[in-house]
């Protein structure tokens, strides 16, 4: 009678159990991990498309106080003429930029994580988002 008390009391977990969780955790990462970097990618494409939209908010700022577009980004407040965006994700630069137009450019950080998102160049200019000129016409949408 003993000896049935004492198995009946055995708490824990087999090893076939414990492998079997291992593999559908496994199973579940492999699904998961694509997604999650998807999901990183398109947060940090808001990171190119704010710094964008900064730069526009700026080069309006201008054009209603001296009737032009900046040519630099040292003239609307910038350090440099190549600028990191908000979160450091992209670089933002401008690109043909006149008294009365411009176009401003986001480009991933070289070596960063976005390098090989398809997103690559996110493109704006005086008129707002010009999806037809950026890397993908869908990024503005993504």
């Amino acid at each position: 009678m003993e000896g049935k008390e004492g198995k009946e009391n055995r708490r824990g977990f087999t090893l076939t159990e414990l492998l079997i969780v291992l593999a559908i955790l496994g199973i579940v990462a492999t699904l998961a991990y694509p997604a999650y970097l998807e999901a990183l990618r398109k947060q940090r494409r808001l990171d190119a498309m704010n710094g964008l939209l900064q730069v526009q908010a700026a080069q309006q700022r201008h054009h209603g106080r001296y009737g032009a577009y900046a040519t630099t980004l040292t003239a609307l407040g910038w350090a440099a003429e190549v600028a990191p965006s908000p979160a450091g994700h992209y670089l933002l630069r401008l690109e043909d930029a006149t008294a009365g137009r411009f176009v401003a450019v986001a480009v991933p950080r070289p070596g960063g994580s976005q390098t090989g998102d398809a997103c690559r160049r996110f493109v704006l200019d005086q008129d707002g988002p010009a999806p037809a000129r950026s890397s993908d016409p869908g990024c503005w949408l993504r």
